[in-house]
């Protein structure tokens, strides 16, 4: 697994905790710090043999692009590293119902966001209930488009479009061809809850 040292805040947590005898990574000065060509592992992930090393495990995870990168957290932060590996084994199918907090404050500072996944944030102390309306939400838009894919006659085109989405609501392409070349004419319900 290779450091990006253009990536390192320079909290020395990984050179504090790493458990070898013979320390593998010491900090140093970016001075004298030798210059290495760094791959990261997730950079070759395609020529990792799934066979060996699955992507469901902890350790195979690793292999996975975050969709969690660049946070500005405090030096150290606990947090962050949960939230990377949350990416990694979900990916892009995660969605992030956020407290307001530090969280809020690493995640969506402005000119950037660390987030590559669906991310909000509500405030005070109500993210579990905030949570719970965006999956309750989720769940009323699939039952709606079964509905309608069971009332209506629909055209194949807009049949189609339904049925993509609902094997894979978290595609981003299935979710944009469904708002947008759907025929709303064919199902006004589905209109209504359009803009969810």
């Amino acid at each position: 697994m290779g450091i990006s040292s253009e990536d390192c805040t320079g909290c020395g947590v990984c050179s504090e905790v790493c458990p070898s005898k013979e320390k593998s990574i010491t900090m140093v000065e970016e001075k004298n710090a030798k210059k290495q060509n760094t791959v990261l592992l997730f950079e070759n992930q395609r020529n990792l043999d799934k066979k060996l090393i699955s992507e469901k495990t902890i350790k195979g995870s690793q292999f996975k692009k975050p969709l969690f990168e660049f946070s500005g957290a405090c030096a150290g932060c606990g947090q962050t590293p949960y939230v990377k590996l949350l990416t990694q084994l979900f990916g892009d199918g995660l969605v992030i119902a956020n407290a307001t907090g530090c969280s809020s404050i690493y995640g969506a500072s402005q000119p950037s966001m660390p987030y590559n996944v669906s991310w909000a944030n509500s405030l005070f102390e109500d993210n579990a209930e905030f949570g719970l309306g965006i999956k309750t939400g989720d769940e009323l838009a699939k039952e709606k488009i079964k509905q309608i894919l069971n009332n209506a006659d629909l055209s194949s085109e807009n049949r189609s479009l339904a049925d993509k989405w609902l094997e894979n609501p978290s595609d981003y392409e299935a979710s944009l061809n469904l708002l947008n070349n759907f025929d709303y004419s064919e199902a006004m319900g589905l209109e209504r809850i359009k803009e969810y």
